[in-house]
């Protein structure tokens, strides 16, 4: 499995957000968002809505997927 890097634990503290509740707001489980958090690749729909959850864009939780699209 390939890791993709990711920003939701930097969100998450800075907007003072439980785990849970962003998990919830995704519609998965908290351990889900624990293994995508240390880098596991989520399915588009799910990290689009970490991404809002965050109050942020899916490019400014996973930098790494406008590289790969170039």
């Amino acid at each position: 499995m390939r890791l993709l890097l990711n920003r939701i634990e930097e969100f998450r503290i800075e907007k003072g957000l439980m785990k849970g509740w962003i998990a919830e707001q995704a519609g998965i489980h908290r351990n889900s968002l624990t293994s995508i958090i240390r880098g596991a690749e989520p399915h588009l729909s799910v990290a689009d809505k970490i991404a809002k959850s965050l109050g942020k864009t899916l490019y400014e939780v996973w930098p790494d997927l406008i590289s790969e699209k170039e």
